[in-house]
């Protein structure tokens, strides 16, 4: 269910993190690292791009209102990978699954936002 999800996000991404989810592949806990890895460096992307000017208006108030979104799936991603590592049982691993899913879903949203900001290579 999930694996979509995660190709479309390792296709938006750069080479390292391509890495990161393919070595991840499989294995939830570490998937869950990766995509909240990948999420702080979109945010710091957000930040430079804001601090820069060329994030600014509609597409800032948009980055805002995705980042607000974002924030309490990442925050529940995390509390379901360290139930996981806690307890390590089928309920667990479904939490964290679910958890991965929606934040896998917030992270594409966010890259989808970075490719419409950025400059055409």
């Amino acid at each position: 269910m999930i694996a979509p999800i995660l190709l479309l996000a390792m296709l938006a991404a750069c080479q390292g993190t391509r890495d990161a989810y393919s070595a991840a592949a499989g294995d939830p806990e570490t998937t869950a690292k990766v995509v909240s890895e990948h999420y702080i460096a979109i945010i710091h992307e957000l930040n430079t791009m804001k601090a820069s000017g060329q994030l600014a208006g509609a597409q800032l108030a948009q980055a805002q209102q995705l980042v607000s979104a974002a924030k309490p799936v990442i925050d529940q991603l995390a509390i379901a990978s360290s139930n996981f590592q806690a307890l390590k049982n089928a309920k667990t691993e479904a939490e964290l699954n679910g958890a991965l899913n929606n934040a896998t879903i917030a992270v594409s949203n966010l890259i989808d936002l970075l490719r419409g900001i950025r400059p055409a290579a």
